[in-house]
């Protein structure tokens, strides 16, 4: 028998599926070029880098998630196609590695944004160091100047405050105290632009990270939706979000579980108080003995001391007739 010829239907799922596979791989390709344009030259330990390098891969990974897609449609309209069956294969490990790699930008954007504003703390010292060194080398020019031409040249001299010809009838001290107050403006004008770590130097980097930051996470979660498994027939995101779903069964054998558990934690609570009872009566017994000991051991010391007090009374009596005695025999 011969076997029944595909029909029109079959043919054009079958054409279809093979242009959808080769547009795929094209987003591939692009999607590869605009990344690598963009990271090139490399500068591993640059923060603007590692910043730039995470906006490229987030910010163009629609085009790979569109890829990934154009993959699965080009393989269920031709499932009898064993190469985009293979590709699906393919990109679907290759779309588990990804996600986990998206969400490995994470840190980075992390340690990046963290190291750019290091840098930029680094060089606003500096620069409000030099702006220092500066100010005080103009205030120095100032107290020394001698007329009002003098400290006109220099401060044309040294690059400070422009001092036109119409000021120099002014007394000096007065040209001196105007000069001083310009100088300390601008120094603490310049200190104020820099000295916190929201000024508008650092905006950029807040901005590049929390959009890369948010992108990552979305094209990992996406990913993780593409990255289909043949032997489960589930995707990755599926299988992590299984984890977290609660059967009725297991919804109530975890509620069994946790009355048995709040039972034995009472009955616990229960036998630490009543052993506590009992160590506290042992303990009060105890001290009672111990006190009726020491009573019984006080009256005996008494006694002791009584018996010995009648007893040297009986001694000093008996001496004292012993004598009288000796006395009247003497008489």
């Amino acid at each position: 028998m011969q076997s029944p010829k595909p029909s029109i239907k079959d043919d054009i799922s079958n054409s279809v599926g093979l242009i959808l596979g080769n547009l795929a791989t094209g987003l591939f390709a692009l999607y590869l070029i605009f990344v690598l344009s963009d990271i090139f030259p490399i500068r591993l330990l640059d923060p603007l880098w590692m910043i730039t390098l995470a906006g490229s891969l987030c910010n163009t990974s629609s085009i790979a998630l569109s890829g990934l897609g154009l993959v699965h449609l080009a393989s269920a309209l031709n499932p009898s196609s064993l190469p985009l069956y293979s590709r699906r294969i393919f990109c679907s490990r290759f779309a588990a590695w990804a996600a986990l790699g998206f969400l490995m930008l994470l840190p980075l954007i992390g340690y990046a944004n963290w190291k750019g504003i290091r840098n930029i703390e680094a060089a606003n010292k500096a620069n409000i160091a030099a702006i220092n060194r500066k100010a005080n080398e103009l205030k120095t020019q100032i107290m020394q100047a001698s007329t009002q031409r003098d400290l006109q040249e220099r401060m044309a001299k040294f690059q400070g405050p422009t001092l036109p010809n119409e000021v120099l009838a002014l007394p000096l001290e007065q040209l001196k105290k105007q000069s001083l107050a310009s100088v300390r403006a601008s120094e603490n004008a310049f200190e104020n632009k820099t000295a916190g770590p929201f000024s508008d130097e650092y905006l950029p980097i807040y901005k590049q990270s929390l959009r890369a930051a948010a992108l990552g996470l979305v094209a990992a979660l996406s990913f993780a939706a593409g990255a289909w498994n043949p032997k489960t027939n589930t995707t990755a995101l599926n299988s992590i979000t299984s984890l977290f779903t609660i059967s009725p069964s297991k919804s109530s054998s975890i509620l069994s579980l946790l009355v048995g558990k709040l039972q034995a934690l009472k009955q616990s609570n229960v036998n630490d108080k009543v052993q506590s009872e009992r160590l506290s009566l042992f303990r009060t017994r105890q001290q009672n003995s111990e006190n009726a000991k020491k009573v019984r051991e006080r009256e005996i010391k008494l006694n002791l001391e009584k018996q010995r007090r009648l007893a040297a009374a009986w001694e000093k009596k008996r001496l004292q007739a012993e004598r009288q005695a000796k006395k009247r025999r003497e008489r």
